[in-house]
């Protein structure tokens, strides 16, 4: 209501209860946060700071403010740390590199490694994004990652991946290219692990059968409607979904390279959007 988020003092009581009552804040990395994530704990009257670093920069580079975060990006670099995006393109995106006391020296042992990351100062991380007007970072993809078109477009994964993301209906997903239907184009395929629990109780509630053909038609809807505003170029083509999670490292992150694995769990759907 005209701006104010009231949780704080409203909701004290719901935070004692849970023991959050001298939670001052919770910090995101690692991964894209989702809108939605953040916007829930902000109104739960708890400050989400989102920030993006990695372990040959020891490891913090950029991070927001404690009294003016905003979703959708990690901020302003640390004092002293300088960040620069290499060869952006039309919308800005490029590698991004950084440079500072807190850029390691190079890697052990790996001479070869190391004169690849580490080129006249700045660190090369292998991460996608652009500066925001204010100055602050956006992350949007990783440079082994990136889908290229025929038509010399540049897709980032990440971006399709984090509007995807927000949908109820939708546990995991996954953003890769893939070939159209002829096996002549690249193209944007989603690999979409659904909420089945969230899904049945819909089919229920509309008293609908909870049958492949209800799932299909619910995400092919939510697919089409998260990006909706995304360029044309970009908005997925194929569904494939997954009736497992995905596979995952040993800190959580999924394995992009394993989409295959779990086959037989899966089934391809029709074109998600014309």
């Amino acid at each position: 209501l005209f701006g104010l988020r009231l949780g704080g003092r409203l909701l004290r009581p719901l935070r004692e209860k849970a023991g959050l009552g001298r939670m001052r804040m919770f910090v995101s990395g690692a991964a894209a946060l989702p809108s939605g994530v953040f916007w829930g704990f902000t109104n739960l009257g708890i400050t989400m700071v989102e920030g993006y670093g990695l372990t040959e920069c020891a490891p913090v580079v950029a991070a927001n403010e404690f009294h003016r975060t905003k979703p959708g990006n990690v901020g302003h670099p640390l004092p002293g740390v300088e960040i620069r995006v290499d060869e952006p393109d039309a919308e800005g995106n490029g590698e991004v590199i950084v440079r500072g006391p807190n850029v390691m020296l190079g890697y052990y042992d790996h001479p070869e490694a190391t004169a690849e990351a580490l080129r006249d100062g700045w660190f090369f991380t292998g991460d996608l994004g652009r500066i925001l007007p204010d100055g602050r970072l956006r992350i949007t993809g990783r440079v082994k990652n990136m889908i290229a078109t025929a038509a010399g477009k540049k897709i980032y994964p990440e971006e399709v991946e984090y509007h995807l993301s927000n949908s109820p209906y939708i546990l995991e997903v996954v953003v890769a290219g893939g070939r159209d239907a002829r096996g002549e184009r690249e193209e944007v395929h989603a690999h979409v692990f659904p909420d089945f629990k969230t899904l049945g109780d819909l089919a229920r509630s509309q008293g609908l059968a909870f049958d492949e053909a209800f799932v299909d038609k619910v995400l092919h809807h939510e697919v089409d409607l998260r990006c909706h505003m995304l360029a044309p170029y970009k908005r997925v083509k194929r569904i494939i979904v997954r009736r497992q999670e995905f596979p995952k490292t040993t800190t959580g992150k999924i394995r992009r390279q394993d989409l295959s694995a779990g086959t037989g769990a899966e089934k391809r759907t029709a074109s998600a959007v014309a």
